[in-house]
């Protein structure tokens, strides 16, 4: 019992952190992306409002992922 527990909520391996590197990554590419798709729209509806709420969540989304990557490599060493 004590192995299944420990196994379930041990440590990981230090490979796993790679998963909030990706996902930085992609948090990063969608972030440019809505950048770039409400520079092109801005000529439209000239309200930088949106631009900046579009790319509110892909950023924060980079962010957090970011600095889970740096957590959980700083607890790995």
């Amino acid at each position: 019992m004590n192995n299944a527990l420990n196994d379930a909520f041990g440590p990981m391996d230090p490979s796993s952190c790679d998963f909030f590197l990706i996902v930085s990554m992609i948090g990063a590419l969608v972030m440019i992306m809505s950048l770039v798709y409400g520079i092109m729209k801005y000529s439209e509806n000239k309200s930088i409002l949106i631009i900046a709420l579009s790319i509110l969540q892909p950023f924060v989304l980079y962010f957090q992922n970011r600095l889970l990557y740096n957590m959980c490599i700083g607890s790995i060493n």
